[in-house]
């Protein structure tokens, strides 16, 4: 019998007793910078094939920083990276930040964060995908499909994304500009998140190329890209070009996030990080990565502090009168934020159990298909049904080798 130490959420600890084989995907051995600001700054003065950033920037320019919501550190990093321009001659009243998310809770840790660099209030804004003010047409992509993008964005001199490293075959995996569908409207989101679209290959492929050109037509030229590590810091920020970033971060990724484990009877797989982190959209990348690796009839487990209720998308999932393709085809089509993580349910819950550790109610949580667990004691009755289980640290940022 071996001691299995479950850590998932902010700081939600359990600690169960297993007698079987056990595989640990639960760190990632990346070290963290001694100092995050400094390494920022060295970033952004010797970006990879590109000149420093203050170079591209002259005065009188709107400079906007856009922000992935699944960035470590996000407060540390928008802060570092506001106080380097401002610093090389950006003036503050010329600087928004845009949070591809509608977190108020996001909004407000970055305005605490950057509140002491300057006299001035630095601009937040929240996107809103469902706010036709908030998007402008840009130009159309190759194959005549529209492309909107934030106004904010759109209007500014210099934009400069600052998003997580995704492995290459992760769910949403979209290249250097994965930011891309995130700052655009409610019908384009649905098209990038459609599970249909995202497991085909070809199809994938199309995704990334549409969102490489609304980058470019946007005149999106470098980004800044951090690197995740253990306990949602982050191991390594870097800045350049798409192609050079690709080729100095997937290495990175492959070393500290890919997994490599057998398949295993049942799955535990952990959402880490506060409030921000505790979405649906990362379930679904945390179920979807799980669902590669547990034997077929198995289980998988998913260990967060979700308290979202669900939404238009997961509500689809209730419908006892629809069989589950008729379900898949609408969820293909819906894009509400939460259809994609109902989609990865339901393709999951066709060849094994799912179960989910959440803040939520059971009764919610039954009503999506899957079982709910309560405590440690229950899990760990559940995992001792089984006789190999594998478990997934910090799984939003894991992804399957291919």
């Amino acid at each position: 019998m071996q001691k299995v130490a479950i850590h998932f959420g902010q700081a939600t600890h359990w600690e169960l007793n297993f007698d079987g084989h056990l595989q640990r995907w639960d760190q990632c051995h990346l070290s963290t910078p001694v100092d995050l600001a400094a390494q920022v700054g060295e970033a952004l003065s010797k970006p990879l094939d590109f000149p420093s950033i203050e170079q591209a920037i002259v005065p009188g320019d709107r400079v906007a920083i856009l922000v992935d919501p699944l960035l470590p550190q996000m407060a540390d990093l928008v802060s570092a990276c506001v106080r380097y321009l401002i610093e090389h001659g950006v003036a503050p009243e010329q600087l928004v930040v845009v949070l591809a998310s509608h977190e108020t809770e996001d909004a407000h840790l970055l305005g605490d964060a950057l509140r002491g660099i300057c006299e001035v209030e630095i601009q937040i804004e929240l996107h809103d995908a469902d706010d036709q003010n908030k998007v402008a047409y840009v130009a159309a992509n190759e194959e005549s499909n529209p492309i909107y993008m934030n106004r904010t964005i759109v209007d500014a001199d210099v934009v400069i994304p600052i998003t997580c490293a995704r492995g290459h075959s992760a769910l949403d995996y979209m290249g250097a500009y994965s930011v891309f569908p995130l700052l655009t409207d409610r019908y384009t989101r649905g098209e990038f998140y459609s599970l249909e679209k995202l497991e085909v290959a070809d199809e994938h492929a199309k995704l990334t190329a549409w969102a490489d050109q609304a980058a470019w037509w946007v005149g999106l030229l470098v980004v800044v890209q951090a690197v995740p590590a253990d306990n949602l810091e982050v191991a390594t920020v870097i800045a350049g070009t798409p192609s050079a970033i690709e080729t100095a971060v997937q290495p990175l990724m492959e070393s500290g996030w890919e997994v490599k484990a057998s398949p295993s009877e049942i799955i535990i797989a952990m959402l880490a990080g506060g409030p921000s982190q505790q979405t649906w959209e990362n379930f679904a990348r945390v179920l979807h990565t799980a669902r590669q690796l547990v034997t077929p009839g198995g289980a998988i487990v998913v260990c967060t502090e979700l308290n979202k209720r669900p939404g238009r998308g997961l509500h689809k999932l209730q419908n006892v009168h629809s069989s589950t393709d008729t379900i898949a085809h609408k969820l293909a089509h819906d894009a509400a934020d939460d259809a994609l993580a109902a989609a990865v349910i339901l393709e999951a819950t066709k060849h094994c159990h799912v179960y989910l550790v959440s803040a939520l109610k059971s009764e919610a949580v039954e009503s999506l298909g899957m079982g709910a667990i309560q405590d440690a004691a229950q899990l760990e009755h559940l995992v001792n049904q089984h006789h190999s289980c594998t478990l997934l640290g910090a799984a939003q940022h894991r992804f399957v080798a291919t």
